[in-house]
């Protein structure tokens, strides 16, 4: 009997790997092409971190710009109302000609003030500005109303007491005449008429003031603004 060929030996099987289906491959391709991408869109990002950074940095500097001038004119403004104020409250007797040079002056600054803010680039902040102009406005016409009350108790007073110096010059006085409130009279009704308009540009700058007030808000810090006076009685 012939001898069987011997079956040949069965080949090795693999030994079991729970995660042999899942290949490890080389990932150095796909950072090469993120790469690439990287260095093609690098130059328009940096373009547009520029572009953007431009742009803030504009806005940043348009806005303190005009922030810094307006809260700068605002102070200035605020210490030309304290200063007529403190004159007024300041001296028992007022030196008529003297408030009245005080009034000339203050509204030709404060007409320099206007004219720097017309000229000024409102940007984003045009209620700011308009705002600030109209404060500056009613300031200004509430001193010519001090000006023309002043400027007609000085008349009233002048008059009566060159009328006084001509009856003691006639009964052969010389002495200077400086009448006393008492001594000079009724007032007159243009002295009434003027103390109400200096009363009604009060509330007009008050008004202004509650504007501008909001308008800037949470944005320029405002001055401290002094409480103006109506002249009750004449000094």
């Amino acid at each position: 009997m012939a001898a069987t060929e011997a079956e040949p030996a069965p080949e090795p099987q693999p030994a079991f790997e729970p995660f042999s289906t899942l290949k490890s491959y080389d990932i150095s391709d796909q950072l090469e092409e993120s790469g690439s991408w990287f260095k093609i869109l690098r130059a328009p990002l940096l373009v547009l971190l520029l572009i953007i950074l431009s742009i803030v940095g504009f806005h940043y500097y348009q806005r303190t710009k005009f922030v810094n001038k307006v809260s700068s004119t605002l102070a200035q403004d605020a210490a030309l109302i304290e200063e007529i104020g403190s004159y007024e409250k300041n001296n028992r007797t007022i030196n008529y000609q003297e408030a009245i040079r005080k009034c000339n002056e203050q509204v030709r600054k404060r007409d320099g003030f206007i004219e720097l803010l017309n000229a000024a680039d409102p940007y984003l902040y045009k209620k700011v500005l308009d705002d600030s102009i109209a404060l500056l406005r009613a300031e200004n016409d509430y001193v010519k109303a001090k000006r023309n009350y002043y400027e007609n108790v000085f008349l009233w007073k002048t008059a009566r007491e060159q009328d006084e110096m001509i009856k003691r010059m006639q009964s052969g006085k010389t002495e200077n005449v400086n009448l006393s409130i008492q001594e000079l009279g009724p007032e007159t009704e243009a002295i009434k008429e003027a103390r109400a308009k200096v009363a009604a540009a009060v509330d007009a700058v008050n008004k202004a003031r509650e504007l501008l007030s909001q308008a800037a808000k949470d944005f320029i810090d405002l001055p401290s603004q002094s409480q103006l006076i109506v002249p009750e009685t004449i000094k």
